[in-house]
């Protein structure tokens, strides 16, 4: 038997959903982090504001307390947020772009959901970046204001369609 490749191993843990609920909560805590940092909440705060300890707030940021979605939810109401979802197909990169709609304070926000299908490489083959291609499927997905919107960007580069969901 040969040894495997760290690729083969790789691929092979992608398929076990321990891999992506781990990935599911790093991305939340690297999210609850940036906010803390941009609104200046240290944990002691958000802690006192949820009804917490610091300490648990550390346990979360560092990816080692069992929490739940009420608990996510908590989180995210303790910093002024909410907390969003959405599944995506496996092949997807998706980008999430927060648009305030109106200039009050009482506006309604309306969430534009940016969903990019592209396979390795394959915009750049055609020659655009693809960055390019998110941004120009951002920027549809936002002029249209709908609550959530996705638009998936074709192997050309080129956006195939947009839903409304």
């Amino acid at each position: 038997m040969s040894p495997r490749s760290f690729k083969e191993l790789f691929e092979e843990a992608r398929r076990h959903p321990d891999f992506h609920k781990e990935l599911a909560i790093l991305e939340f805590t690297e999210e609850l982090w940036r906010v803390m940092q941009e609104q200046s909440v240290s944990g002691t705060e958000l802690g006192r504001r949820i009804g917490s300890s610091q300490a648990y707030i550390s346990r979360v940021l560092n990816g080692g307390a069992n929490f739940t979605l009420a608990t996510m939810t908590k989180l995210a109401m303790g910093l002024g947020m909410e907390l969003k979802m959405h599944l995506a197909p496996s092949d997807a990169y998706t980008v999430w772009r927060d648009v305030l709609v109106g200039g009050s304070a009482g506006s309604t926000g309306c969430r534009v959901l940016v969903e990019a299908a592209l396979t390795q490489g394959s915009a750049a083959a055609v020659g655009r970046p693809r960055a390019a291609a998110y941004a120009d499927a951002a920027t549809a997905a936002a002029r249209r204001r709908t609550e959530y919107h996705t638009a998936t960007v074709n192997e050309g580069g080129q956006r195939a369609a947009v839903t409304a969901a």
